[in-house]
């Protein structure tokens, strides 16, 4: 069973999914700013699992980013996975543990 939050901000979606859904798991698409990193952190310690989307050029670039950095270090997600671009578009280019 899926339920789509729309039409809410990414914060006030994720707190209320939380509070008032009680997920197991939550998707979030493009996250990145310090209300996502509040969010998604208050739901990691309700012991949620986050499956999340972030558009980087790297892992490298993406490791750079202040809150995705801290979601990272937190161990927040099981593993992280890149996907090509150009021609190499829709496709794994590597799979790294977080904690490597």
């Amino acid at each position: 069973m899926t339920d789509v939050f729309n039409s809410y901000n990414k914060y006030e979606g994720i707190m209320t999914a939380v509070k008032v859904m009680s997920p197991q798991i939550l998707i979030c698409d493009e996250i990145g700013s310090s209300e996502d990193n509040e969010a998604l952190q208050y739901a990691l310690n309700s012991g949620v699992k986050l499956i999340a989307s972030c558009h980087a050029s790297s892992l490298d670039e993406l490791k750079k980013r202040r809150y995705i950095s801290k979601l990272i270090k937190d161990k927040a997600f099981d593993a992280l996975a890149v996907l090509g671009t150009g021609t190499m578009c829709g496709r794994l280019v590597s799979f790294t543990k977080t904690g490597a």
